[in-house]
């Protein structure tokens, strides 16, 4: 169950406000930088007893990021109209 999740996390659409609010669920504060984050981080987190709660989280990031792409697109189509 937990590599499926972790990879899932991992993805481009998750957004600090993804990040932010998977913290506020699991009760956990977790650095986010580059030089410090650790996927040991994510195993400390207690992410298992959350997993459906986490599988929606990135669901809905991974759906944002495509509305927000689609937006993007319109945007670029009504410019160059």
């Amino acid at each position: 169950e937990i590599l499926p999740m972790v990879q899932s996390l991992a993805s481009p659409a998750m957004r600090p406000r993804h990040w932010q609010a998977l913290m506020a669920l699991v009760g956990a504060e977790l650095d986010m930088s580059e030089d410090s984050f650790k996927l040991g981080d994510l195993l400390d987190a207690n992410l298992l007893p959350h997993v459906e709660e986490i599988e929606e989280l990135t669901g809905g990031a991974g759906k944002e990021a495509q509305v927000e792409t689609r937006l993007l697109q319109i945007e670029r189509d009504w410019e160059d109209q």
